[in-house]
């Protein structure tokens, strides 16, 4: 129902807003493209090597599992995660250049430490803050018209130097550097002129 003045009840407009879980959304057509593709390469594994399309398919299943868990829940949720998930990244680059961290735990590599140890596999933080610092630049500029004024790019562009700083450090030149095209794209996608 809406009011005479053209508002929304307060439940109403609650109702409209609360994230929900979406049984269709584009993300599906991601996951089944996947799904296709690696059936199709278990198929081709196998008519040479059995066992390894017997892994190829136990690999499968984790990751359809994976990419239901990011297909299905509705994007405001990954909105409202993104900040939070965006300091959990911030913290783990720290915890990489601690230097009384055991090397069983960060392990140099080449004089670089960028993986952290989970004994099952090994973690890169830089690779997660791509995804978390992206989400967190479109959550901002979303509703924001003020990136085309020189205070109006204050935030963007400490939250760009944050995680591109801490990446230079470890040292990682190629990941730091896609942060400023990111930034840059975006700020051009928000509606900013060059």
């Amino acid at each position: 129902m809406i009011a005479v003045d053209g508002s929304a009840p307060l439940a109403v407009s609650r109702r409209l807003h609360q994230p929900r879980l979406l049984a269709w959304n584009p993300g599906w057509i991601v996951v089944g493209t996947a799904l296709a593709l690696s059936l199709l390469g278990i198929s081709a594994i196998a008519v040479t090597r059995p066992d390894l399309a017997l892994r190829h398919g136990q690999l499968l299943a984790v990751g359809l599992l994976a990419g239901a868990a990011i297909a299905l829940p509705n994007y405001r949720w990954l909105r409202l995660a993104a900040p939070p998930a965006l300091a959990v990244v911030l913290l783990l680059l720290v915890f990489l250049l601690i230097p009384w961290v055991p090397e069983s735990i960060v392990h140099p590599r080449n004089g670089a430490r960028r993986w952290i140890n989970l004994q099952v596999t090994d973690i890169q933080p830089s690779e997660l803050a791509k995804i978390a610092y992206v989400l967190v630049l479109a959550g901002w500029l979303r509703y924001r018209r003020n990136q085309r004024t020189a205070r109006g790019l204050v935030l963007p562009v400490v939250l760009t130097i944050l995680p591109m700083g801490l990446i230079l450090v470890e040292p990682d030149l190629g990941t730091a550097m896609l942060f400023l095209p990111t930034l840059l794209a975006t700020l051009i996608a928000a509606g900013g002129r060059g």
